[in-house]
């Protein structure tokens, strides 16, 4: 398939470039309903390709938007459907054909008003309770026990914030399903759902055999990682990170291809955390202020190399992308070796592999 696609979030419209001619191929874009956040392209079984965008519906709502990628010529998208409505203001989105079947997986952020809901109670997964006091920060922070498939309801103050994972049946474009929305955290805070610190990035990622899912966690300092084989997953395995993680890469190792490393931006820790796919836990930090403590770095966005020798970090603040060597058998590994200026507000990362060049005529 020659084409990739990408989102407008401001015309709410999508667009299909191909990348070999370096043209666009929708010069018009696809006009899509909302605000387009993240998009995924998976193929099923028959081979038919299609992208699926995560959209933003109204204040408080997401939903997908399924459009198909004719697979012969990589240039024909045409709008398929809308799914229903999920909880929450979409960040990304995984999309995984297993046999018959597709599924989406959406994170997302969610704001109830004050006088909305508050998890005082869930479905299967008992009383939530408050873990800590109001800090100088003014949030107190509300986590239940480990939760899949439920809804929280209840009464009280807020604004609250949940963040979000939702899943969806893709499998018939035109009959999107809803299959559940789990609560990873809850937060309160003192300003109200028009702040723009009510919205966080929750970035995830496939392990390679896509059997698990990796999702930041930064109102916890934490990764979730769901078992994919069970349905729904079981509840996820909880591993500490550094300060407000918000992205994950996952890549085999250069060293030894049967490994997996997941590697995880903390945003206010300045660094990105080293787990361990197999036996998920953390076995390494790469501190990325050693040298430039100001501005400060923020890494938001992160991408590595398939051969597991390289890592890219986007740095918010800093303006920054800082490559990594991250090759297992160097004695340099998770050193920075090099800072690329970009300029700043940096969000995402792409890496995108291209044939090489044509010699230039005689």
């Amino acid at each position: 398939m020659k084409s990739i696609t990408d989102t407008n979030a401001v015309q709410g419209r999508l667009f299909g470039f191909d990348v070999q001619n370096h043209r666009v191929i929708t010069p018009g874009g696809i006009l899509l309903p909302g605000l387009g956040r993240a998009i995924d392209v998976e193929t099923d079984q028959y081979g038919v390709s299609r992208a699926y965008v995560a959209r933003a519906q109204g204040l408080f709502n997401g939903t997908i938007s399924v459009v198909n990628v004719d697979p012969a010529s990589g240039s024909a998208l045409w709008h398929v459907d809308d799914g229903p409505l999920a909880p929450g203001i979409p960040y990304a989105i995984r999309v995984k054909a297993a046999g018959s079947t597709v599924k989406a997986y959406v994170t997302s952020v969610e704001c109830t008003p004050g006088g909305g809901l508050q998890p005082t109670l869930c479905e299967g997964g008992g009383a939530l309770g408050p873990q800590g006091g109001f800090g100088e920060g003014g949030m107190e922070e509300m986590m239940g026990p480990p939760m899949h498939c439920i809804d929280c309801e209840g009464g009280g103050s807020g604004p609250w914030r949940r963040i979000m994972l939702s899943k969806y049946d893709v499998t018939d474009p035109e009959n999107i399903a809803l299959e559940c929305s789990q609560v990873l955290s809850w937060l309160t805070f003192p300003g109200d759902c028009n702040s723009s610190t009510i919205f966080a990035n929750v970035g995830m990622a496939f392990s390679l055999d896509r059997t698990k899912l990796f999702v930041a966690n930064p109102d916890q300092d934490r990764v979730d990682i769901l078992d994919l084989a069970t349905d729904p997953p079981n509840d996820p395995i909880l591993v500490p990170v550094g300060d407000e993680p918000v992205d994950v890469a996952v890549v085999q190792t250069a060293g030894d291809f049967s490994q997996e490393r997941a590697y995880v931006t903390n945003r206010l820790g300045q660094s990105v955390s080293v787990l361990s796919v197999a036996t998920p836990m953390l076995v390494a930090t790469i501190e990325l202020t050693a040298q430039e403590p100001n501005p400060p770095v923020q890494p938001v966005a992160i991408a590595a190399l398939a051969d597991g020798t390289r890592l890219f970090v986007a740095n918010n603040q800093h303006g920054t992308i800082k490559v990594v060597n991250i090759d297992t058998d160097s004695a340099f590994e998770n050193t920075v070796v090099r800072t690329i200026g970009v300029g700043p507000a940096v969000k995402r990362l792409v890496l995108l592999t291209l044939p090489p060049l044509p010699p230039p005529p005689p």
